[in-house]
């Protein structure tokens, strides 16, 4: 019968994974063999664990992001209503509309991304 890994064990493995620069390395900091190591990443409690991680870290990223755009976005409507120049106006004008274009598809992108680790999780755990 296969042994159950425990919760603590998995945080502790991507923990490692996240500060070294190998399964192996990883592996050997939290003193377990690296085959050890690799069949855990087929475990579907250590899949899940590793997913919701990399959503939490990916989340948190975004707010940092969002809200460094938040303070330059600002920063350029300031410029585009109160700047002397017309030229550093418009370029403000012209630096906020192109910000959105990519911003709007990384947004669609990551929302896809979501619902196939979504639907991989729902399809790992019926195994």
């Amino acid at each position: 019968m296969k042994e159950k890994i425990k919760e603590s064990e998995i945080t502790k493995f991507i923990i490692a994974l996240e500060n070294e620069s190998s399964i192996k390395a990883a592996a050997e900091s939290i003193g377990i063999g690296e085959r050890t190591a690799h069949r855990w990443l087929n475990d579907p409690d250590c899949v899940h664990a590793l997913a919701e991680f990399n959503r939490q870290t990916r989340t948190a990223a975004a707010l940092i992001v969002a809200e460094a755009r938040l303070s330059a976005n600002k920063d350029l409507i300031q410029l585009s209503k109160s700047a002397k120049s017309e030229s550093v106006r418009l370029k403000a004008i012209l630096a906020l509309l192109d910000r959105d274009f990519p911003f709007l598809a990384e947004m669609e992108m990551d929302a896809r991304v979501r619902l196939i680790e979504d639907e991989f999780q729902k399809l790992s755990r019926k195994e």
